[in-house]
């Protein structure tokens, strides 16, 4: 049944309409809309108008009394010359099930009617690999997005903080695992998202995706403060397995940038380590002590040094600096059969990792940020490697705080690894998910390959003003919705909705580890 709700009286080229809205009718921000042609509509703007209201009229509204008293003589103007004006932005005309771009404006004086939610519903069907995020605001349509192209084509989730990002990401992440049997990295800098390991609700579903929850630690941190916050919060201890990385995975720019900002190098010693770091990316690659490794890392460059005094000063230094470093990153791991206490420490293995659904945690909240950007570069090239030869199933990797990782202006050692999958890991079934707080502090070339961005609220003036200029199918009526959203809602543009989406986004099925903790109670 239709249902009018105004008529058009302006238009904007193909962009919006403005109409009035009729005595009693409701409309409301976000709200679809279609016209009696078949153009669908989001409304972005409404407001009130007095038709009666000019300067003399606002001169005698002078106090309360003023204005009781004008009442009493029939003055009554907030009810009986008030009009509603909205605007509404053009998303296509209504082909059948589909939609297509307009090539012309809507008429003047045609009907505005509410869209029906069989209308938003068959418009927003996948019809293969469906996830459902939560529904479409102000009704029970299923808000599905496009899983193949979120994934395989990027994503990025932006918003301020405290406004339920990573809600969201836990929700598609438990989306992926179950309904597309995918493996899902994520990249936790916080240690938050350990918390899925927990049901949250009583039904079998939860219990099936909690337990495809795997936690990774790096092998020499202790994680003894952290396990006694899970402990407390659910009654029992979480699951983790502490890893290491064999050294020689680690690419000879990684090396110079960590040597350089923990001890410095001088140009001698980066030549000699250019010459003789003996690089090798397989898991395969052989496991040697420390000072095997450095002993080979001179034998391979010694050839490369200056002769005399200043070779064999050159030498000496940079022997200390590659045993100090190896042994003080908590990451690395250089003999099979290694512990931290009790707990055996297991070669990081990518391939055996990403070869079965599941939500692969990275927990690095126990490291510094440089620590953490190399082991992200670490695992993002053997990723990348693995997905090339095709030796991994398809992969999607959520970075938390990403401006940390690639950031915009800052040099990161995980930068350029973040790029290229950003660049190329469509080609190779290997996806990312962008999640930050500070969308104008990414890398911009980074996240203008995410072809979905699904925005939460954000109100800083300088991430709403980057964002209109990465996010191509995002407008100025839009980024000021963006400024409004409540914690629970989502807006989400792009590749992987066939239509522009306001979302009410739905509850986890695990524990949501991103909450504030604050004093429950204060004892005198």
């Amino acid at each position: 049944m239709v249902n009018p709700v105004g008529i058009i009286h302006g238009v904007d080229g193909v962009r919006r309409i403005r109409f009035r809205v009729f005595d009693g009718a409701s409309v409301w921000i976000g709200q679809y809309v279609v016209t009696s042609e078949g153009y669908l509509c989001r409304v972005s703007r409404i407001e009130r108008r007095n038709y009666l209201t000019d300067d003399r009229i606002l001169a005698e509204m002078s106090s309360f009394e003023r204005i009781e008293r004008l009442k009493k003589y029939g003055f009554n103007l907030e009810f009986t010359s008030t009009i509603t004006l909205a605007e509404a932005l053009i998303i296509g005309v209504v082909e059948g099930s589909g939609i297509r771009q307009p090539m012309a404006p809507p008429h003047l004086y045609t009907y505005v009617n509410e869209a029906p939610s069989e209308l938003i519903s068959n418009l927003t069907v996948i019809n293969s690999a469906p996830i459902t995020i939560g529904k479409v605001k102000g009704s029970d349509t299923p808000a599905r997005l496009d899983a193949e192209k979120l994934t395989t084509h990027h994503c990025a989730i932006l918003a301020s903080t405290g406004s339920g990002k990573s809600w969201l990401a836990g929700v598609i992440a438990e989306e992926l695992a179950l309904t597309i049997k995918m493996p899902v990295v994520i990249i936790d800098p916080h240690g938050e998202y350990s918390s899925m390991q927990y049901p949250a609700v009583d039904d079998p579903l939860a219990n099936e995706v909690a337990s495809m929850v795997n936690i990774y630690v790096p092998g020499r941190v202790d994680t003894g403060e952290i396990d006694k916050y899970y402990m407390a919060k659910f009654g029992e201890p979480r699951r983790y397995i502490r890893i290491g990385v064999n050294p020689r995975n680690m690419p000879l720019g990684v090396l110079i940038k960590l040597l350089t900002h923990y001890y410095g190098l001088t140009d001698t010693q980066r030549r000699l380590l250019e010459e003789g770091w003996p690089y090798d990316p397989s898991i395969d690659a052989p496991l040697t002590t420390i000072d095997e490794l450095v002993g080979e890392v001179i034998e391979r460059s010694r050839g490369s040094a200056p002769k005399g005094y200043a070779g064999e000063s050159s030498i000496s230094s940079l022997v200390s600096k590659l045993r100090s470093f190896l042994e003080n990153r908590p990451f690395f791991i250089t003999m099979y059969g290694e512990h931290y206490g009790d707990e055996p420490i297991r070669l990081l293995d990518v391939e055996n990792m990403l070869n079965k659904p599941g939500i692969n945690v990275i927990d690095l909240s126990t490291l510094d940020l440089m620590d953490q950007q190399a082991l992200v570069a670490l695992m993002l090239d053997s990723m990348f490697n693995l997905a090339k030869r095709r030796r991994i199933m398809p992969t999607f990797v959520i970075i938390e705080e990403a401006h940390n990782f690639s950031p915009s202006k800052a040099l990161s050692i995980s930068k350029s690894s973040i790029l290229r999958i950003a660049r190329e890991g469509r080609k190779f079934g290997l996806g990312l998910c962008i999640v930050s707080q500070r969308p104008s502090r990414i890398d911009p070339d980074v996240l203008s390959q995410c072809m979905t961005q699904i925005f939460k609220r954000i109100i800083n003036p300088l991430d709403l003003k980057y964002v209109a200029s990465v996010a191509e199918n995002i407008s100025s009526d839009e980024l000021t919705t963006l400024k409004s959203l409540n914690p629970d809602e989502a807006y989400v543009t792009g590749m992987a909705t066939p239509i522009p989406l306001l979302v009410r986004v739905k509850g986890r099925l695990t524990h949501h580890g991103g909450v504030t903790r604050w004093i429950s109670t204060i004892n005198p």
